[in-house]
């Protein structure tokens, strides 16, 4: 499980995936488990990217891109309190140990546009 925080570390969104037979994906407060459209990569390990541009989240496995949505009142029908969760301000990238047993390691990866407000010689959140 993969969750995005705003500055209160209050949840932003976040992102779970099952890996049974069919993988399948939740998009946290948004989607019930959906199966993926397109077929994730054969190799055991697997690398995932999650990105978040504004409202848009794109999802790659091994740099194939499985998955790229905008939360909205359609595709979160099930959650009527949605944007109360993705339309907050990320600043923290968090997975849960509890839940989260398939991963080995994580690292956050600042994009190429913020790299000069990077503090220098301190910890850096996103």
């Amino acid at each position: 499980r993969m969750v995005f925080h705003d500055r209160d570390r209050k949840e932003a969104g976040g992102f779970f995936v099952r890996f049974i037979k069919e993988p399948q994906y939740m998009i946290s407060h948004c989607s019930d488990w959906r199966t993926f459209d397109v077929e994730l990569p054969a190799e055991k390990r697997k690398l995932w990217t999650f990105s978040r541009d504004g409202g848009e989240v794109t999802v790659k496995c091994n740099d194939i891109e499985v998955l790229n949505f905008t939360p909205s009142d359609e595709l979160c029908d099930k959650w009527a309190d949605w944007r109360s969760y993705w339309g907050k301000e990320v600043t923290q990238v968090r997975f849960t140990k509890k839940v989260d047993k398939a991963s080995k390691s994580w690292r956050t990866q600042i994009p190429p546009s913020d790299w000069i407000k990077a503090p220098k010689g301190r910890k850096f959140n996103l």
